[in-house]
């Protein structure tokens, strides 16, 4: 049995999650009521699960409607920007439903309340999104500690590291 409202209500929490850990990684600079706005955006996808159109199509429908809710987010500057941003989004989810499947099949019991498992899946997520952060701003850190440098040799071509 699928309760609708915890179903809104969980989507609606993952969707602000990855947002915000979008906008952390990618240093965009947002406030809390675009986020929401953009997460409230983000569960009406929900609605064409239970009708009876194509894959195709509901993925069609889920990009159009990550566009918008990165749009909303994190404003629109160019292409580049906006792609970088739905990327990040993207890669955000993916590590976050896979940690979620991870820890639910792996190490938790099987548990019949509604409201419970969804209370879980929201810790794991919030608790794997901050390690997640974390370690790639670190990543991110080590990597702009690396320089470009030209040396010059007496009667060679300059040689670039």
């Amino acid at each position: 049995m699928i309760y609708i409202d915890l179903l809104v209500f969980e989507d609606l929490i993952l969707n602000y999650i990855i947002l915000l850990a979008t906008g952390i990684l990618l240093n965009r600079i947002t406030n809390f009521k675009k986020l929401f706005l953009s997460s409230v955006i983000g569960t009406i996808p929900l609605i064409f699960l239970f009708t009876n159109i194509s894959r195709l199509l509901l993925s069609i429908i889920n990009f159009l409607f990550l566009i918008l809710m990165s749009i909303i987010s994190f404003k629109y500057k160019n292409i580049l920007y906006t792609f970088k941003n739905i990327l990040y989004i993207y890669l955000t989810s993916i590590f976050l439903a896979g940690s979620i499947y991870l820890i639910k099949t792996n190490y938790l019991p099987k548990i019949n309340n509604s409201f419970l498992n969804i209370t879980i899946y929201i810790i794991i997520s919030i608790t794997s999104t901050y390690i997640y952060i974390k370690n790639l701003k670190k990543l991110k850190i080590n990597n702009s500690k690396y320089f470009k440098i030209d040396i010059y040799l007496k009667d060679k071509p300059k040689i670039t590291l």
